[in-house]
């Protein structure tokens, strides 16, 4: 599983790395967990998404897989998943499936919730997709050549809100807010560095102390307000 702050690029990283698997001869199913179903287990809801029958709902899902190339399933959007069905439900049915799978999660909280599950493992550290600013500056350079002329201006607030957000998506957001002759968003850059402190020490193992998610919540809720009282300092 990983885990990355808002707008971090976890969705475009999912459909490179199903490009990738699938051209290695891999079989790879990329599911959201925002696709919603009225099925009351998430062993049902993967179910429907794979295209199993009804009348074969009591198969192992496996069975539905091809004898002659790997699986991997990718579930982005995880968090939108363990809203409706808990963790131990869906690892209860991953673990049925029997093949590789990565869980994106946008919530630090429901990331350390879901590896208090037998087998569920972190891909590498826990501030693996906070980018740095080498790679923000090679995405600002793939910009439309225009946007970057009237973006210029204010480059150098581009960067430190870049910087401190280490989001790729909040890097294209405010440039294009920057060509339109406003000022980047540095409130916005700040819950999100926020997130990625505390997430990365939840996930470190560190007692949060009450300390809660914010941009977004385990409920995928955007708070604006900052407080002091929810940063471990």
């Amino acid at each position: 599983m990983h885990w990355g702050a808002y707008e971090s690029g976890k969705s475009r990283a999912a459909r490179n790395a199903k490009a990738r698997l699938q051209m290695d001869g891999k079989l790879v199913m990329l599911f959201h967990g925002w696709e919603f179903t009225y099925m009351t287990s998430a062993r049902e809801w993967l179910r429907v998404w794979m295209g199993v029958p009804k009348d074969r709902a009591q198969e192992e899902l496996s069975m539905f897989l091809p004898a002659n190339k790997q699986t991997v399933l990718i579930i982005d959007h995880a968090d939108d998943l363990l809203r409706r069905y808990n963790e131990k439900d869906l690892a209860e049915a991953l673990r049925e499936l029997n093949v590789p799978t990565l869980l994106l999660f946008g919530s630090w909280e429901r990331a350390v919730d879901m590896l208090k599950q037998e087998s569920c493992r972190l891909l590498g550290e826990p501030g693996l997709g906070r980018w740095h600013w080498q790679d923000l500056a090679k995405l600002y350079d793939s910009f439309p050549e225009d946007i970057r002329k009237q973006a210029d201006t204010k480059k150098d607030a581009l960067r430190r809100c870049a910087l401190l957000s280490g989001s790729p998506g909040i890097l294209q957001f405010e440039t294009y807010r920057c060509a339109e002759s406003k000022d980047p968003s540095m409130l916005r850059a700040e819950l999100i560095d926020t997130e990625w402190e505390n997430g990365i020490r939840a996930l470190n193992g560190e007692n949060m102390q009450g300390v809660t998610g914010q941009f977004p919540d385990k409920n995928l809720r955007f708070r604006w307000e900052k407080s002091s009282s929810e940063v471990i300092q």
